[in-house]
């Protein structure tokens, strides 16, 4: 018993700085996609087909908004594994929460497992796996419950690339064991295509065995016929290989990679003002910013080349980069962005190799061995704090984290969506102003012209709330906005007296949302014999 209790004692101590970390996360709430994605999604609250799921583009959950809105994301597991939450625990924010931890957890033992597998001693591959378990850029992943696809993905990917090494030893049947994980991991988030590239990184550094060209290429055959399944059905359902969405010019997006590879190494090893990063492509391009990053990235290929002799160093980095690839956008994405925490927990599964090859090179030299280990405790203790308040303040509840990211990182993603919870609680100069400034922001986003016209129709302004409305007509809305957008139309006409243009107005927005309470409530009032 004693001896079974010390080989657990790596995962007993994972487990428990997991949960210390991720604590405050329980107590959290539904917040923003939570409540489109989770809580108003069919397909989460009632068991569809297997092939309704297959069907479903990740995001659109109304059949009306198929047709023409795209997000250009394909996962289907997710909304299956919402849907097992939801039969466990109800519609409970803690429950879809505490799995998230778990998974957390599960994806911090096996990349232990791996670390293991890879030759690493315990107590630096313990190391490495605290290194990824409490790192603050997690914590999106983590407590944002829709971020869940990036725990999947890793989960699956890690499991795949565990049993792949394994059926190097001409054991077949856990080749084929690895593509099922292959498979689930590609029907959680589409980087999981990466793991072709990293089994043949794997096969021409560390596995390299001198096994055969042919026995390396029919173990490739399984992953890449699922691949290209996975392909054709992602475009039946989203209608392009890659993504519908434009992006950057090729060009640009190609000239910037240092730059985007440089601000996530900067995120990695230096976590400090996380938060929901809104960061685009920079306007100047040649800015100090960009000559630093490309020095960066000349020092990190000349490193590379001086650990070329040391092949575990080589595949955990390379990796890593492999992993990053969608994040740089040469191929066009659903995303503007460069930079998120939440796109960093696959890639940074692969990093812990190095981190924990080097830490073993480390605590191996005895003379600095006690120097090493209070360097490890201390920045793991101010990553472990930062991961606690990153989890009990910004990741909690939806107006914690509008404050923050609107009012102290001034992130105007965020600006319409803190203007509307200020207008719910009357506060009408101060959401004014916002919403203004997430007007300029995104000219195009008929979501806050809608809003923005409402908070126009109760301070008593109904003709400026008729020109917002006026522009947001032409812009592509969801079905959902499309009724508040008659709906407010109605209300506006209403004010001004012209009864026919309201009632015509409210009937359309009862006709294409019929459960709506607030709309009939409207319309009811307009068909009133005083009007």
């Amino acid at each position: 018993m004693h001896m079974i209790l010390k080989n657990y004692v790596p995962h007993l101590l994972i487990a428990l700085l997991v949960i210390l970390v991720c604590w405050p996360s329980l107590s959290g709430d539904f917040i923003f996609d939570d409540n489109s994605l989770i809580k108003n999604n069919p397909y989460v609250t009632s068991l569809h087909s297997l092939s309704s799921y297959l069907a479903q583009e990740d995001g659109i959950v109304d059949k009306a908004d198929k047709a023409h809105l795209h997000t250009g994301f394909y996962r289907p597991l997710l909304n299956f594994s919402y849907f097992i939450d939801y039969k466990i625990w109800g519609m409970k924010a803690f429950g879809f929460r505490l799995t998230n931890i778990f998974l957390h957890l599960i994806c911090c033992l096996l990349i232990f497992q791996l670390l293991i597998c890879l030759k690493i001693d315990r107590l630096a591959a313990l190391f490495g796996t605290i290194f990824f378990a409490i790192h603050p850029t997690d914590t999106e992943s983590v407590s944002m419950i829709v971020c869940r696809n990036n725990l999947l993905v890793t989960i699956f990917s890690i499991l795949s690339l565990i049993f792949y090494i394994e059926s190097r030893r001409d054991r077949w049947l856990l080749l084929f064991i690895s593509a099922l994980f292959f498979c689930f991991a590609l029907l959680s988030k589409e980087v999981a295509v990466m793991m072709i590239p990293i089994f043949f990184l794997y096969n021409k550094s560390i596995g390299a065995d001198n096994r055969g060209l042919s026995k390396e290429i029919v173990s490739y055959l399984p992953f890449l016929f699922l691949m290209t399944f996975y392909l054709i059905l992602r475009s039946q359902v989203i209608g392009a290989f890659t993504s519908p969405i434009a992006s950057e010019a090729f060009l640009i997006r190609l000239y910037l990679i240092p730059y985007v590879i440089a601000s996530n190494f900067l995120l990695v090893f230096f976590p400090f003002g996380l938060h929901s990063f809104y960061e685009q492509y920079p306007e100047f391009y040649f800015g100090y910013k960009i000559i630093i990053s490309y020095i960066f990235f000349l020092l990190l290929i000349i490193a590379m080349w001086k650990l070329r002799k040391i092949p575990l160093l080589i595949f955990s980095i390379t990796a890593f980069l492999i992993a990053m690839f969608p994040v740089l956008n040469l191929i066009p994405t659903a995303s503007p962005l460069i930079k998120t925490m939440r796109w960093l927990y696959f890639p940074l599964a692969f990093l812990t190799i190095a981190v924990a090859y080097l830490l073993q090179t480390v605590i191996a030299i005895e003379k600095k061995r006690f120097i090493a280990l209070s360097a490890i405790a201390i920045i793991f203790v101010y990553w472990g704090i930062y991961a606690y308040v990153l989890n009990d303040t910004l990741w909690k509840n939806q107006r914690s984290f509008l404050n923050i990211e609107v009012l102290h990182f001034k992130n105007v993603l965020f600006t319409a969506t803190l203007a509307e919870a200020l207008h719910d609680e009357k506060k009408y100069d101060e959401a004014e102003n916002l919403y203004v400034i997430a007007l300029g922001a995104f000219p195009n986003k008929a979501e806050t012209y809608i809003n923005y016209s409402a908070l126009l129709i109760d301070t008593g302004r109904a003709e400026d709330a008729k020109k917002y409305l006026t522009k947001a007509k032409s812009l592509l809305m969801t079905s959902f906005e499309r009724c508040e957008w008659f709906n407010n139309m109605g209300l506006t006409c209403l004010h001004q007296k012209q009864i026919q243009c309201a009632q015509e107005n409210l009937n359309q927005a009862v006709k294409y949302c019929p459960d709506n309470p607030v709309f009939k409530k409207n319309l009811q009032i307009v068909e009133q014999p005083y009007y």
